[in-house]
């Protein structure tokens, strides 16, 4: 698609010297017409110390018109992308989830016969068009699976299947290690004790003295050309991976095909001894979750334990509330727990900080508590402002009044005041627990010190400063001249420091601003350019806007830009005839050429188009494009497309637009393969009022159609507000509660309550342990006493155990 572009763009692949580090480097050079290639986008937005600078960054940089266009191309395997995209407690992966929501093209496991005969069919496409290996894997692929041929997979999944018992144990137990939270790296030792549990009686005894050695020789044998099954990783002593010594990785294919065939096999009770002794201490949290969602108590308080001897501060948090719930009211761990916590910034942040006096507050550790914010106070690096104020939130809410006053004082003494708009962060976090000599405090010494470079960083500060009447402050402030120092760097800034000069009535400070604006304001961007106008016309600032338009903006800015139709939009607001003529003689259609013209086939296409005209306050591309009718051209065989688009046309009211949807019979149309889909447009015919084409849909028996996966808890429970009692009936009796993948069971057992299918819910319970969802299980079955300090891998209840009885 690139390739047929006029202008010619650029591929960056950053890896070096970490993938995420190579992203953060630098992502500020990235310009227009590049496309950012993210393969295997976990190891970018799911690294723990730097995948969320990456994802702010890349959402900061998809949000900046002056960089457009740009394309981030990211693979994820299903079970990344649900990580990332789920919300969680703490919620880690925040900007990850933004950048992702609303952007999924699923890769099919298998492409359609016809689409696989037109790569290798020479009447229907040149040979000269398809790479040579594509038509290869498509003349050889087994059913399809292109994709799968091309990594390699038939030959290593063969060699799996052909394995013989050694070998097969090593690659369970890694597969088993990586879907349960180990890293790429596998030690040698982990997986070489594990296996020995992944033999039968008779097997152990039939196998040779040197069967270590040969399964480790035949699992690493590469394949056809790539690595084995098992690659030895051997690491550069000025590059050190994660983990020490001899380690393993699994070959990514093998990897996946694991977590689908093994997702509900329980490891046996040797993989979890060897974690304990092997695992990499940066793992161990995860795998700790794991054996507790497996109701594995045991192994994962031994895990957790571990893992905070190495100074992990989720591992104490998860130690804590863990040995609360089996041990109720015995703190006898919780001083060694909260000993191991360093508080410096490398090793914990103010967020796990805040978590972990909240949690020492809830079980009770009052001594401890005050002793570890004691600790706190002097070891605590002051880098971020705003996560500062929920730690200084939290004090006060647990009472911790004499080391609340402590801290304010540190933090009004101490805070590095570089970044203005994380003092102002603090400041609201200090005046909201109602430190106010301490705010005084620290706004005097921002007003001294901070620098002024960035104008969004000022304007929070100054923002900051009115709302808490710091007068004295922002006089001292303005008597340093900070408008005279803002950089045009950041030009997109500079309306927000407009509007905040005017908010707190600094009327000279605005006018010299704008000033600065209507004579320096680089004209590169006519997106900045059109929100200056706008500002300084809300603002009052006329005579700066004459004087910004004489240096004749339309003649200058480039006329190819994505945003120059909204230059042109905001020019015929503000009445600058002129500068609308001048854009228009350089290109009479200006903007709407791109909408009139691109296709609207594609519905998710159009939806993110309307939601960026909106988030951009476009009228001029919003209503070009919904002039097009949209409705009246998209396929109609993507449920997902449909249900989106009828979601904003039901939220804008598009009562024409909606019409002119229902009038294509959409319900005649859509694939029934996918139950979210369908499940999202019943919801969005019902919002629509649309009960004729919720009875074709119907008609068409999409409960016999839809594929037993994730999502059909999403369509039993719209199944279920539309009364369709005939089509629950063909749903449950397709037995989907043996045969759904593992992902939302939970959801899916509260659907089959709801609709009174008893039978099925009983055989959704059965499976819950083996998913992870051990804490359900008890609830589901009453066995919180039986179980209360967990279960052996055997089935059996753990007897009872104390923090004694954990090892070192």
């Amino acid at each position: 698609m690139l390739r047929e572009q006029t202008e010619e763009w650029r591929l960056w692949h950053p890896i070096e010297p970490t993938r995420p580090a190579g992203v953060l480097r630098d992502l500020a050079n990235v310009g227009p017409r590049t496309v950012i290639w993210l393969n295997e986008a976990q190891f970018y937005l799911g690294d723990t110390a730097l995948g969320e600078q990456v994802a702010a960054g890349l959402r900061a940089l998809l949000r900046d018109p002056g960089r457009a266009p740009v394309l981030v191309l990211a693979t994820l395997w299903p079970l990344h992308w649900d990580t990332l995209s789920r919300t969680s407690d703490p919620d880690r992966h925040s900007q990850a989830r933004q950048l992702l929501d609303g952007h999924v093209i699923t890769v099919p496991d298998s492409f359609a016969r016809d689409a696989v005969d037109a790569l290798v069919d020479p009447e229907r496409r040149s040979p000269m068009d398809v790479d040579p290996r594509v038509r290869e894997a498509a003349a050889n692929a087994q059913d399809g699976q292109i994709t799968q041929y091309l990594a390699g997979v038939p030959v290593l999944l063969d060699r799996y299947r052909a394995a013989q018992a050694g070998p097969r144990a090593l690659v369970n137990a890694a597969m088993d290690a990586r879907r349960l939270g180990g890293s790429a790296h596998l030690s040698f030792d982990w997986l070489a004790e594990a296996a020995h549990g992944y033999f039968t009686d008779a097997q152990w005894e039939q196998l040779p003295e040197d069967w270590l050695e040969q399964a480790f020789a035949y699992v690493s044998q590469p394949c056809n050309g790539i690595g084995g099954i098992l690659t030895r990783i051997r690491p550069r002593p000025s590059r050190r991976e994660s983990g020490s010594g001899t380690g393993y990785r699994l070959a990514d294919a093998v990897e996946q095909y694991g977590r689908r065939t093994r997702a509900e096999e329980l490891p046996p009770a040797e993989f979890w001894a060897a974690a304990i002794a092997h695992a990499d201490p940066a793992d161990m949290v995860e795998l700790g979750d794991a054996a507790a969602g497996r109701g594995l108590y045991r192994d994962a308080a031994q895990l957790w334990k571990h893992a905070t001897a190495h100074g992990d501060p989720t591992a104490a948090l998860r130690l804590l509330d863990h040995l609360n719930m089996t041990h109720p009211g015995d703190l006898s761990a919780t001083g060694w727990v909260v000993g191991q916590v360093r508080c410096d910034e490398e090793h914990s942040s103010l967020e796990d900080i805040t978590l972990l006096v909240r949690e020492l507050h809830r079980i009770g550790a009052q001594r401890h508590l005050l002793e570890f914010i004691d600790r706190a106070v002097t070891e605590v690096d002051i880098v971020d402002g705003f996560a500062w104020a929920r730690l200084l939130e939290a004090l006060l809410e647990v009472g911790a009044r004499d080391q609340l006053a402590a801290l304010a004082d540190h933090a009004a003494d101490h805070f590095d005041v570089s970044s203005p708009s994380q003092t102002a962060g603090l400041l609201r976090g200090l005046s909201e627990i109602g430190a106010d000599p301490q705010v005084a405090r620290l706004a005097e010494r921002a007003a001294a010190h901070s620098p002024f470079k960035g104008p969004n960083d000022l304007s929070n500060l100054l923002k900051c400063m009115g709302e808490l009447g710091l007068r004295d402050q922002l006089a001292a402030l303005f008597a340093r001249d900070p408008v005279s120092q803002v950089s045009f760097e950041s030009v997109f800034g500079m309306p927000p420091l407009l509007l905040a000069l005017r908010e707190i009535g600094a009327e000279e400070q605005l006018t010299a601003l704008a000033d600065r604006c209507a004579e320096q304001m680089p004209l590169k961007n006519p997106y900045d350019v059109a929100k200056l106008l706008e500002c300084l016309d809300t603002t009052g600032a006329h005579r700066q806007i004459g004087e910004l338009l004489a240096r004749d903006p339309a003649r200058v800015l480039p006329i190819d830009h994505p945003s120059i139709g909204i230059l042109l939009s905001e020019l015929r607001r503000i009445g600058a005839d002129e500068q609308v003529e001048a854009l228009l003689a350089r290109n009479p259609v200006i903007g709407p050429s791109p909408l009139r013209e691109m296709s609207l086939h594609n519905a998710q296409t159009v939806v993110r188009l309307l939601d960026q005209f909106v988030r951009f306050r476009s009228k001029n591309g919003l209503a070009i494009l919904l002039g097009r009718v949209p409705a009246a051209h998209i396929h109609l065989s993507d449920p997902f497309g449909v249900a989106s688009l009828l979601n904003r046309m039901n939220a804008w009211s598009l009562r024409d637009q909606i019409q002119v949807l229902l009038d294509r019979d959409p319900a005649a149309h859509v694939t029934l393969e996918y139950p979210t889909g369908v499940g999202r447009l019943l919801a969005e015919l019902r919002r629509a009022g649309a009960t004729e084409q919720i009875r074709r849909l119907l008609e068409r028996n999409p409960a016999a159609s839809v594929s037993l996966s994730s999502g059909l808890h999403v369509f039993l429970g719209q199944l279920r507000e539309l009364e369709a009692h005939d089509q629950i009936a063909v749903l449950l009796a397709r037995d989907p509660a043996r045969h759904v993948i593992h992902w939302h069971l939970d959801s899916l057992l509260a659907e089959l309550r709801k609709v009174g299918a008893h039978d099925q819910a009983t055989v959704v319970v059965d499976r819950l342990i083996s998913v992870g969802l051990f804490d359900l299980w008890v609830e589901e079955t009453d066995g919180h006493e039986r179980f209360r300090y967990g279960r052996e891998t055997d089935g059996a209840p753990t007897p009872a155990w104390s923090w004694a009885d954990l090892v070192s």
